[in-house]
């Protein structure tokens, strides 16, 4: 009200009678302010939410994500219709004018920035607006028009919601015994056991600066064999993790000769090749968390139910520590979703240099903010409780374990220098890392990544501990994967300047122990790709394998030619190709870190 009275007393003062010309009624500010409570309440966060509900879904507590369009909408009415509406009765007439016209430019900048159209229609778009006010008395039926459009998208969005809710009913409907609870893991002490274990996204070229800040981890991941030379074929889980679990008949160049099939249908067999040909061989299989499967957010653990053998459990989320629920976290965490839709939908209303400064790094200035970031807490919690879901059998029963977790994948700063997950505010003062001052750590990215996958290593070394107290870590083969890395431009010698490009991305982080493997972690410096996972489980215990879907032998002799890889991304539209749609692709032989060795071709 105090800025509407200067800016009348400024007219008044400069006899502007612009104002005076302006159609106004009290309908049409409300019809006004419905469009844009309707923008910014409704249609935005139905959009964002129909774009993917997994990612508003707990599995452990399954609720309908489109419940946070309630609080939205409620935060919208109050904003923009009733406190608005209170300003609007209680100024003078002509403020009304000026306040009608901020409401109806705000309304037309909502939808222009929403809809990302650019400068120029938007200046015109404006004339055009003032224009109309001056002119028409026939705006606020124009504006029903657009609320009832805005409605009819919101139904939309709400509508595609249901039925992508409706594929995931798996989720709420699944049997309890298939989420992680107690002992789901089993390992012999007499028989063999392979474990293959994805760490989404974790970075290769940490290994050397984390045996360094921790010199004890070289001990504690006795056996292994560290493996820098390594290559994904793609920089995505949805085509990396393929050849990670099939080999190579799974590589996007391979898929795409089986035109006959959906790439669902193949990428969910690749997850599937290993666990039955292990049960094949009289093992006893389990499978954690398959990525992506049945191209779902949430894997749907429903592509194994061919084969009843096979025991099948999402770990993500399987238990809470107490410590991190007191002052009632959930609901804190809830209230601020709540919040955030709202501002989050106010946001992408505004022009870019304002909206950036309102988004505040995602806090939106909430002076209660507290730092909790969920993916990271119910991936990293997995880990800490490896021990506790592992049971121990004194006999000769073999073991196939596959598992995936997302700590790498979601990564966050982590309390230092034991690399804590905690909640609040971290101060990390006082404390550095092997990475400080060695490679760029300029950014909440680039320390992000370090901090997670130390974090990831540094768990997994303790549940090896814990194997080796129990005498089933000598008999125990442990691949350690990752199914591709991310662009952190972190390192010179990943920067291949012929073909602009950072190498990080597709350099996944493999490390192998066999059995009975001694001593410390040595470096090996062969040419591999996450592909070889495969050949690297099966070799020495399972004489000829073959793929039990497609009667080929595995092998790696794939990787004696040029490997092929693809910087594309697929989605769920692509759930139902054949072939596998690409218009340039990558090569590279022998050595990843030599220039000559890559080329970009069409």
């Amino acid at each position: 009200p105090l800025i509407l009275s200067l800016l009348n007393k400024k007219i008044n003062s400069n006899k502007i009678s612009f104002f005076d010309k302006i159609q106004n009624s009290k309908a049409q500010f409300f019809i006004t302010a419905s469009f844009i409570t309707v923008l910014v309440g409704l249609v935005i966060p139905s959009s964002v939410i129909s774009s993917s509900p997994a990612e508003f879904v707990d599995i452990k507590n399954y609720q309908n994500p489109l419940r946070f369009i309630i609080p939205s909408l409620s935060y919208s009415i109050g904003f923009f219709i009733l406190w608005a509406g209170v300003i609007y009765n209680i100024i003078q007439e002509k403020s009304k004018k000026i306040f009608a016209l901020i409401l109806y430019a705000a309304s037309v900048i909502s939808i222009t920035n929403f809809l990302l159209i650019n400068l120029i229609l938007f200046v015109i778009l404006l004339f055009l607006c003032i224009f109309t006010l001056k002119y028409s008395k026939q705006l606020k039926y124009i504006y029903i028009v657009l609320i009832i459009s805005l409605f009819g998208v919101s139904i939309r969005n709400i509508s595609h919601t249901q039925k992508l809710l409706s594929d995931m009913s798996y989720i709420k409907n699944n049997d309890s015994s298939h989420y992680g609870k107690d002992k789901i893991i089993t390992l012999s002490k007499k028989g063999k056991n392979v474990i293959v274990f994805m760490l989404d996204r974790a970075i290769n070229a940490y290994i050397p600066y984390f045996l360094e800040e921790k010199p004890e981890l070289k001990n504690k991941l006795s056996g292994f064999k560290y493996y820098p030379n390594t290559v994904s074929f793609g920089g995505n889980t949805m085509i990396g993790a393929g050849p990670l679990f099939g080999g190579y008949e799974y590589t996007f160049e391979e898929l795409n000769k089986r035109n006959n099939e959906t790439y669902l249908e193949k990428r969910n067999e690749a997850l599937k090749m290993l666990p039955n040909l292990f049960d094949k061989e009289g093992f006893d299989v389990t499978v954690c968390d398959p990525p992506l499967a049945g191209f779902k957010w949430i894997p749907d653990l429903s592509i194994f139910s061919d084969n009843k053998n096979i025991h099948t459990y999402i770990t993500m989320g399987v238990k809470q520590n107490e410590n991190l629920l007191e002052d009632n976290l959930i609901k804190r965490k809830l209230d601020t979703n709540n919040r955030n839709f709202f501002f989050y939908s106010l946001v992408k209303t505004l022009p870019c240099v304002i909206a950036e400064n309102i988004y505040d790094e995602g806090h939106y200035y909430d002076s209660s903010y507290f730092e909790y970031n969920n993916a990271s807490w119910n991936a990293i919690s997995v880990l800490t409780l490896l021990p506790e879901l592992t049971s121990i059998k004194d006999d000769e029963l073999n073991t196939f374990l596959s598992i995936a977790n997302d700590t790498t994948h979601e990564p966050c700063i982590y309390k230092l220098p034991d690399y804590e997950f905690t909640v609040g505010q971290i101060d990390n003062s006082g404390y550095t890392t092997a990475a400080d001052g060695k490679i760029p750590m300029d950014n909440y990215v680039q320390v992000s990544h370090y901090h997670a996958n130390m974090a990831a290593i540094l768990q997994l070394s303790k549940w090896f501990d814990w194997m080796k107290e129990n005498d089933v870590y000598d008999n125990t083969r442990i691949i350690i994967v990752s199914d591709h890395g991310t662009r952190l431009y972190q390192f010179d010698y990943m920067q291949i300047d012929k073909i602009d490009f950072d190498v990080e991305w597709f350099n996944p982080l493999l490390l192998v122990k066999d059995f009975n493997a001694k001593g410390e972690i040595t470096t090996d410096n062969s040419f591999m790709t996450n592909a070889d996972v495969p050949t690297l489980a099966t070799e020495g215990i399972i004489s000829n394998p073959v793929n039990p879907f497609t009667g080929k032998r595995i092998s790696s002799d794939r990787k004696k030619e040029p490997v092929v890889i693809i910087e594309g991304d697929l989605n769920e539209e692509n759930t139902e190709v054949k072939v596998i749609p690409y218009k340039t692709y990558l090569t590279v032989h022998d050595n990843i870190f030599d220039e000559n060795n890559w080329e970009r071709k069409q």
